[in-house]
């Protein structure tokens, strides 16, 4: 599957119509187990903006490929809340840029579970 960005101009447009963008930013780990680190940046129609920083406990491979339903490590661990920022769009994706993302890199859900795809394909994730 091509992944598809949406262009920064469009993303005002795409949270005033409450998408939520996801963007992926890398295979980590955390309390020793494998995650896979995304953002989730999500919007109302008052310009009201949140970026939340989700770490995904790695359990796909195989027919699993749905990220945002893989449990999470602030579920799993309930003394680790997600980490996030709440307010305008220039201060959320500042905070997306300060967690090592970018505001070119925001997707769909399907961009986020076809990066996982290859990423499992490439051996780097799922295992």
């Amino acid at each position: 599957m091509e992944i598809r960005y949406i262009a920064p101009g469009k993303i005002p447009l795409h949270l005033k119509l409450r998408r939520q963008l996801t963007q992926y930013l890398c295979v980590g780990e955390h309390y020793g187990l494998a995650t896979i680190d995304w953002l989730v940046l999500a919007g109302d129609p008052s310009g009201a903006c949140q970026c939340t920083l989700v770490r995904s406990i790695d359990e796909g491979g195989g027919l699993q490929f749905a990220v945002p339903e893989f449990p999470t490590i602030a579920a799993e661990i309930e003394a680790e809340p997600p980490a996030q920022c709440t307010g305008s769009l220039a201060e959320c994706l500042d905070w997306a840029k300060a967690q090592g993302g970018s505001e070119d890199r925001f997707g769909n859900l399907a961009s986020l579970n076809a990066i996982y795809r290859d990423l499992v394909e490439q051996g780097i994730a799922g295992n």
